[in-house]
């Protein structure tokens, strides 16, 4: 970031640029002046390439100038987000920095309003809190890494947010941490869909919702972790007959009203929840709370799945506090800070609560 910071690009974007309603004509204008220094071409690009490679494995399944081009542009957009969001910090220097977002995101086309529930009375009616930490609470679910190494192959991201919400709602119940399989999912949530379900496609990407609705109607419980491992590939379902974990079988899930209190709520009465949203601005997120402008992250596309474990206040700033699945490297050991109240990346569009076979039927949205 100093390169750019020293380079004379800070006159292409100040404070009162960031409040015009047409500041994203000036983007093009920075981001030229960011690709015109000297520090990201040539010699320099190739010292600062080989200073992250020394600490991370090139993407094997790239060419040397995709993966040196795509490196590049993780600069760009690092330096771009630390000019027009100043409350968080962007970093180049990740595991994934290689990798271009088309392909390490993954879309998945789904009706964000279908089937919405309402939250009851009673939970509506109850103060909110401040703040809310599921994981200062007691809900230690690991951080989990969806790609294991530096690799591309394996969309399943929808999968570790489906297992962490199933976990979190059994603790919920019985304050016990579980591991649940995401390699279950991957290789036997392959249903045939219809309207308005989206079918999921093992590494090729998927929806949490899908899978709640599909172990809903089929009736499953989920096995162990431990006794189903996670390869991070696509594999024939072969379900072992031990590690059953009776407990870990959906029986409702609730897609929630896309209001952000509404969903606060929801997360204080009925603990971790389920989501999707636009992850494009995530890929270079170093730390803070992001408040990201709608050309990093418009929402229209939710591309990458994850758990929101809580909320707070950071200054003038509310937050969701989100758990990831890109290992405890990246972001704030793994997890991630968003502005809250400006359906900020589309986080509010697909957030689901779950209900499993053990449950009060007095514990579920209706």
């Amino acid at each position: 970031m100093v390169c750019a910071r020293k380079a004379g690009c800070n006159h292409h974007w100040s404070e009162s640029v960031r409040l015009d309603t047409d500041a994203k004509e000036h983007l093009p204008a920075l981001r030229q002046c960011i690709l015109d220094l000297q520090c990201i071409s040539g010699d320099a690009l190739s010292r600062l390439y080989s200073q992250w490679t020394e600490r991370f494995q090139p993407n094997n399944d790239l060419t040397p100038q995709t993966s040196k081009a795509a490196f590049r542009n993780s600069i760009v957009q690092a330096v771009i987000g630390s000019f027009v969001d100043p409350g968080s910090q962007y970093t180049y220097f990740t595991r994934h920095a290689d990798i271009p977002p088309e392909i390490l995101l993954r879309p998945v086309k789904s009706p964000k309003t279908a089937m919405r529930s309402a939250l009851t009375s009673a939970v509506l009616s109850a103060p909110l809190p401040t703040s809310v930490d599921w994981r200062a609470r007691g809900f230690s679910y690991p951080v989990q890494d969806q790609y294991l190494t530096h690799t591309t192959k394996c969309g399943s991201c929808w999968a570790f947010a489906a297992t962490t919400t199933i976990s979190a709602a059994h603790w919920m119940k019985t304050k016990e941490v579980s591991g649940v399989s995401v390699q279950m999912l991957l290789d036997c949530d392959r249903s045939n869909e219809t309207y308005p379900v989206t079918p999921n496609a093992g590494c090729g990407g998927g929806l949490a919702n899908t899978s709640f609705h599909d172990l809903e109607q089929a009736g499953t419980a989920l096995v162990s972790a431990e006794s189903y491992p996670y390869t991070g590939k696509n594999q024939p379902c072969k379900v072992p007959s031990s590690g059953v974990l009776p407990w870990a079988q959906v029986i409702a899930h609730n897609p929630l009203s896309g209001e952000e209190d509404e969903i606060a709520a929801a997360l204080v009465q009925y603990g971790p929840l389920a989501a999707s949203l636009d992850a494009r601005a995530m890929l270079g997120y170093k730390g803070g709370v992001q408040n990201p402008w709608f050309f990093q992250c418009d929402g229209a596309d939710l591309n990458h799945a994850v758990v929101i474990i809580g909320f707070g206040v950071d200054g003038r700033n509310t937050y969701w506090r989100i758990q990831n699945s890109w290992g405890s490297e990246w972001g704030e050991d793994g997890f991630y800070r968003l502005v809250r109240g400006k359906s900020a990346c589309g986080i509010n569009e697909m957030v689901i609560s779950v209900k499993l076979v053990t449950h009060s039927s007095t514990s579920l949205v209706v």
